[in-house]
């Protein structure tokens, strides 16, 4: 990771992000999933500071668990989630930066 990025995550351990189906990582670890991808310098801090709160987020509200599947986006995590300040634009962001690296 670049500069950046070794700023942004100084002490997390951060790591790549979760492809799907990927394992979750467990609650008690003290590591942050935070992709490469944000270390470019065209992604706004609120986009990372977003991606931030959405992973700390996991860590508060944990797994639940419905028959044998896990879900970690329930509605309580959903709702949490949408108070960040500048929810909708970071999502946008991240939609759109998605979009673009397929």
């Amino acid at each position: 990771m670049g500069s950046r990025s070794v700023g942004r995550n100084a002490g997390l351990g951060a790591v790549g992000l979760r492809g799907p189906g990927a394992p979750l990582e467990s609650t008690t670890s003290a590591t942050l999933p935070v992709g490469s991808t944000l270390d470019r310098t065209d992604v706004p801090e609120y986009v990372f500071d977003h991606v931030m709160h959405h992973e700390l987020l996991h860590k508060k509200h944990g797994i639940q668990w419905r028959g044998r599947r896990q879900h970690a986006h329930t509605s309580a995590f959903r709702e949490e989630e949408r108070r960040f300040e500048q929810y909708e634009e970071a999502a946008a962001f991240l939609n759109k930066l998605s979009a673009a690296t397929g």
